[in-house]
């Protein structure tokens, strides 16, 4: 697990792009899922994240849960 504290940081960056440009996800061959139900659909459907990011209360909620399906688990 790796933890981001700073807005300023260049992975993200990245990840806002992909979550507000609509066509940022064509460039980068990557796209962003956001909010339980869509990522659990995802999981369920053999999607394995390359990186999943979560909340520090969400990690302490569930992150047990979600940490192993991702090679890359951050917390913000």
């Amino acid at each position: 697990m790796n933890l981001i504290t700073s807005r300023d940081n260049p992975q993200v960056k990245a990840w806002r792009r992909l979550a507000q440009d609509t066509t940022a996800y064509r460039k980068a061959g990557q796209f962003w899922l956001e909010g339980d139900h869509l990522c659990r659909a995802a999981v369920q459907r053999g999607v394995r994240p390359l990186q999943m990011v979560l909340t520090e209360s969400f990690w302490e909620e569930q992150g047990t849960e979600w940490a192993p399906h991702s090679d890359q688990l951050i917390v913000m």
